[in-house]
């Protein structure tokens, strides 16, 4: 299963979430306890607008690491998901009684709501502490809305990262 989250980290980064999607299942099918395969699975669902598969994705991947209902990170993706779906008003009741969470799973959901502001103020905020885990910010799918903003440009160059 850990090869074929790989394969599908390329392939889904490559433009291929029909395939990334297919071999997420395999692995799920072999290893149905693979909390990876199924929170990536999520992940391409979400991407592709199979809103309510990514939920339940999302939903079983916390089961499988036994995080618990209020856990902030699954809550922070739960609001992304929901401002994508057009349910605003939950996504942001869900990121109001949030507890300190991992920056960019909130400014994810921020982004999906359409408020950059408050999305780089999060990223920035983690840049400058140093955080580690920005490293495939360039293709992640959750902030491409924020490409075009000038922003984004001085966010990859704070990171040391290459401009397009």
């Amino acid at each position: 299963p850990q090869v074929q989250v790989l394969l599908e980290r390329i392939l889904f980064h490559a433009g291929n979430p029909d395939e990334a999607i297919r071999r997420l299942q395999r692995a799920i099918e072999r290893e149905p306890r693979s909390a990876t395969a199924t929170f990536f699975l999520g992940v391409v669902y979400e991407h592709v607008g199979r809103y309510t598969e990514a939920l339940a994705m999302y939903a079983k991947h916390k089961v499988l690491r036994g995080n618990r209902p209020d856990d902030s990170p699954y809550l922070a993706i739960r609001a992304r998901v929901y401002a994508r779906m057009g349910k605003r008003s939950e996504a942001k009741s869900i990121l109001k009684t949030l507890k300190p969470v991992n920056p960019d799973f909130r400014a994810s959901a921020y982004a999906a709501l359409g408020d950059n502001n408050e999305a780089f103020r999060l990223l920035f905020q983690k840049v400058e502490n140093r955080e580690e885990t920005l490293y495939s910010i360039k293709t992640e799918p959750q902030f491409a809305s924020l490409h075009s903003d000038p922003r984004w440009k001085e966010l990859l160059a704070r990171m040391n990262l290459l401009l397009d």
